[in-house]
């Protein structure tokens, strides 16, 4: 057979959806006049809308016994004449179950034939209609798959006419008995089952009668449309209608016969692989599906209605089944391995049905009685014979079908289990080629192999086995059209491939040339995702083709000659590596101690680069906490100078003090309360001396904590609120000199861990900065905001100023070393960047930024919380400006 690739068609899935729908139709009006049935008194048999008697029954119901009543027309009913089907319905219904009913036919009306009426119960509906729900639904889905996937072809055309008429054929027949709504339709399925069995005959497994071909299926359906208008119009002529039918029926016998023959001759001459297993198919499908519904429809044709045609329906689902596989299944390994199933299935169940046979007869013949079927020995006798004998069965009848679909009986798993421990065994890449062409011979019996292995330089390597001995042929260019394919496939490619007519006529000559040349009928990939190489091997020796199991074993043992050739190669390069390995050794000892000492120096010089990187930032850190003390050095003097004349004044006071007290001595005028209150004056002006002087070394003290290098960090608990006191102190008189007020929003408790003086000198350069934005803003309201906020995770110091802001694009540059928003001669660019330092290797915290031009601006210090185990205490470090 040949057939063309599978093409969309745009117009066939709205002709399958049209079609599902009216399918859908018919199956719902179909159910729905066949469940009226459940619980209704009926005849005993069914009648079609021109009161004739289909030649369907049950074995329990009346029409089953006595004189045959199929295919005859009922004309009277207890002697009182009826019309139609639903008359003689209603008048049965009237009547008790089990009721004695006597009937009158068109063909003999002197006759009378007595039955009693029944009840239609669900067990008879399951029976009687259940198979025809099962067959149209699987029918039609059939038919709409082939349609829509098995690709455009006379035979896949010819496949879904088939199946889909006898789908719609099985689901109209369930209103066939009432009310009869869809009884025309039936009657054209009936009459178009042999047309299009005709049909597919014609097309498939191979098309006939070439040019002719067109015109035989035209006048197959001519006469389609005669019969069918002849049905029609003889509908209700009891003795042309049951003519008509009958001759359908042998009909269907004689496209099921021809179906038959050209299945059975086309087997015998084609040399096509994949139809004789296609074949295989469809005949299982006809032996299980249609052998006894086509005995029994011939039969009852033949016998003019006399025998049940209901009992048709119960296998017929199967061969719609095997015709879908048949026509979409393109893979020539999964037809053989389901038609090699289907056989044993098909076996094992015959044989399980006759075994049942014989023991239900033998326990009749022993137990002496009428029914031995229900007799509670006969399934205790079915079981123990099945538990003892159903393996063994199976395995032999296994092995008869692979005997007769020419299988070897070597075991995959030994064989592989074999081979893997010899290519294990060795590292002789000469061995190992000689093992992967003996073994696939050896097990499946082949003469002919060749294995083809790319090799390092770029060529193939071809070993051939021609007979039993292996002959290295040498290195071969890659380049045939078979080496090509695999390359691009990457699986294993067979000369069956070709035959489902997926390319060009041309093509598939060029792949049978190919295949010849080399002598194979399959060809092997070596290796999964890199290739290595193929191993081609020829027919076997019965000549039987290659299956799916051989595919398997071959595509497994592929891949184990993979990994053993890529071991062998690298045992041969691990070889090569030790012979000048303690050189190669010396040698990289010698560099990895040259690269040792460049590695020393380098790290010297780079400990010398980071020592001079430290030093130059300590200087950078004096010189700008030197510059930020020359420009508090007004403040100091202004700050120092203050107590320093108040304390002049008033020892010049004391002076006075004591020289009135020496002179008062004498004088006898100068009462003791005058010398108490001279005393007191004196004292007085002490005091204040005292405090002036304190005022004075404060900050005297700060200014040496200040101009004093930095010592390693200390970290140290700080009370935060003292912190930020003794700044404002510090810088009391630039605040003044600035018209700004310094709040402090801090409470008692906050606690951060760290160095004191670092933080002061921080905060003290954010304080400063604010000042010096107030300077550039003229304004007269000044607030210079310190708001401390605690969480369980940090501590926030955050210094607010509503001084002339920061622009956007300045923002960013803030924390570079030499980078300013003053006025020169204003800032040195240190400020920030050293702050952040500070931060960073003193507490481990950040400073963060939020300004907006001419409105203020907002510096956040995040610092981590203390940590609950260090025990806190006082600042030892004063603030210091930085």
């Amino acid at each position: 057979m040949t057939s063309r690739a599978p093409v969309t068609v745009q117009y066939r899935p709205i002709l399958a959806i049209g079609y599902a729908i009216l399918a859908c139709l018919a199956l719902g009006l179909g159910v729905r006049a066949s469940t009226h049935w459940v619980g209704e008194t009926f005849p005993g048999f069914f009648l079609m809308p021109n009161r004739v008697v289909p030649s369907v029954a049950l074995d329990h119901w009346t029409a089953r016994h006595g004189a045959t009543v199929y295919q005859r027309q009922v004309i009277a009913i207890d002697h009182a004449p009826i019309t139609s089907a639903v008359e003689a319905y209603d008048i049965v219904a009237a009547t008790p179950s089990n009721a004695e009913i006597a009937y009158t036919f068109a063909d003999d009306p002197t006759e009378t034939r007595r039955g009693t009426s029944m009840e239609f119960t669900r067990t008879d509906y399951f029976w009687f209609f259940g198979p025809l729900i099962v067959n149209g639904i699987v029918f039609t889905v059939a038919g709409l798959m082939i349609w829509l996937t098995a690709g455009v072809s006379a035979a896949t055309t010819a496949g879904t006419l088939l199946c889909l008429n006898l789908g719609l054929f099985c689901l109209s027949a369930l209103d066939l008995y009432g009310p009869g709504q869809l009884f025309r339709l039936h009657i054209a399925t009936e009459a178009g089952v042999a047309a299009t069995l005709l049909h597919f005959t014609l097309v498939f497994p191979l098309r006939r009668f070439g040019a002719a071909r067109r015109a035989l299926t035209g006048g197959i359906y001519v006469a389609l449309a005669s019969a069918i208008f002849v049905y029609q119009r003889y509908l209700h002529d009891p003795a042309l209608y049951s003519r008509i039918h009958n001759l359908c029926m042998v009909f269907w016998g004689i496209g099921g016969l021809c179906f038959g023959l050209s299945s059975l001759q086309a087997y015998m001459t084609t040399s096509s692989v994949l139809v004789r297993k296609r074949l295989g198919i469809i005949a299982l499908g006809v032996v299980v599906g249609l052998a006894l519904p086509a005995c029994v429809l011939t039969w009852s044709g033949m016998s003019g209605g006399e025998v049940d045609i209901n009992v048709a329906a119960f296998t017929a689902f199967v061969f719609p089944l095997s015709l879908f596989y048949a026509l979409g299944k393109h893979d020539l390994f999964a037809v053989d391995a389901m038609l090699r199933q289907g056989v044993s299935y098909v076996m094992l169940t015959a044989i399980v049905a006759g075994s049942y046979a014989i023991v239900v007869a033998g326990s009749g013949l022993a137990l002496q009685t009428a029914d031995p079927s229900r007799s509670p020995v006969t399934p205790v006798i079915f079981s123990v014979l099945m538990i003892t004998l159903f393996d063994p069965v199976r395995t032999r009848i296994q092995r008869g079908v692979d005997s007769l679909f020419h299988r070897t009986n070597h075991d995959p798993q030994k064989t592989l289990r074999r081979a893997s421990s010899a290519l294990v065994a060795t590292f002789d890449l000469g061995d190992i080629y000689r093992l992967a062409l003996s073994t696939p011979c050896e097990a499946l019996l082949i003469d002919s192999a060749s294995l083809w292995i790319g090799s390092t330089k770029g060529a193939v390597e071809l070993v051939e086995r021609v007979g039993r001995t292996p002959v290295f042929r040498g290195p071969f260019p890659p380049g045939d059209r078979v080496t090509a394919r695999i390359h691009s496939a990457r699986r294993a490619i067979t000369v069956y491939d070709n035959e489902n007519g997926a390319i060009s006529p041309e093509d598939a000559a060029l792949d049978r040339r190919a295949f010849t040349s080399l002598r194979a009928h399959v060809v092997i990939p070596i290796g999964g995702g890199e290739m290595r190489g193929f191993l081609a091997l020829g027919a076997k020796r019965s000549q039987a083709i290659y299956t799916l199991s051989d595919l398997d074993f071959l595509r497994t043992y592929a891949n184990q000659v993979a990994v053993a050739i890529e071991n062998a190669r690298s045992y041969s390069k691990i070889e090569e590596l030790n012979v000048n390995l303690e050189q190669k050794v010396a040698q990289r000892t010698s560099e990895l101690g040259e690269t040792n000492r460049e590695l020393a120096n380098s790290i010297s010089a780079l400990e010398r680069a980071y020592d001079e990187t430290r030093r130059r930032q300590d200087d950078l850190v004096r010189a700008e906490r030197m510059a930020a003390l020359g420009r508090l050095t007004a403040g100091i003097a202004h700050e120092v100078n203050t107590p320093l004349g108040a304390c002049m004044n008033a020892l010049k006071s004391a002076t006075e003090l004591v020289a009135e007290y020496r002179n008062s001595i004498d004088d006898r005028d100068v009462s003791p309360d005058d010398h108490r209150e001279i005393a007191a004056e004196l004292q007085q002006t002490l005091d204040n001396v005292s405090k002036w002087t304190d005022t004075a070394a404060g900050y005297i003290r700060s200014i040496k904590g200040h101009s004093r290098s930095l010592p390693d960090v200390e970290r140290t608990p700080i009370m935060l609120r003292p912190l930020l006191e003794d700044t404002r102190v510090l810088l009391a008189h630039r605040l003044r000199l600035s018209s700004c007020v310094l709040t402090i929003a801090c409470s008692e408790s906050a606690v951060v861990i760290g160095d004191a003086g670092r933080l002061g000198q921080v905060v003290t350069n954010l304080i400063t900065n604010a000042i010096d934005a107030y300077e550039a803003h003229t304004r007269s309201d000044c607030e210079i905001r310190l708001i401390v906020a605690e969480t369980h995770e940090d501590v926030q110091i955050a210094v607010e100023d509503d001084g002339c802001g920061i622009a956007p694009d300045k923002i960013p540059h803030l924390f570079e070393e030499l980078f300013t928003t003053k006025a020169p001669g204003k800032g040195t660019g240190l400020g920030l960047s050293l702050c952040r330092n500070l931060l960073e290797e003193a507490f481990g915290g950040t400073i963060e930024v939020e300004s907006t031009l001419g409105e203020g601006s907002r510096f956040v210090l995040v610092l981590p919380s203390h940590d609950e185990s260090v025990v806190l205490h006082d600042n030892s470090a004063p603030p210091s400006p930085a």
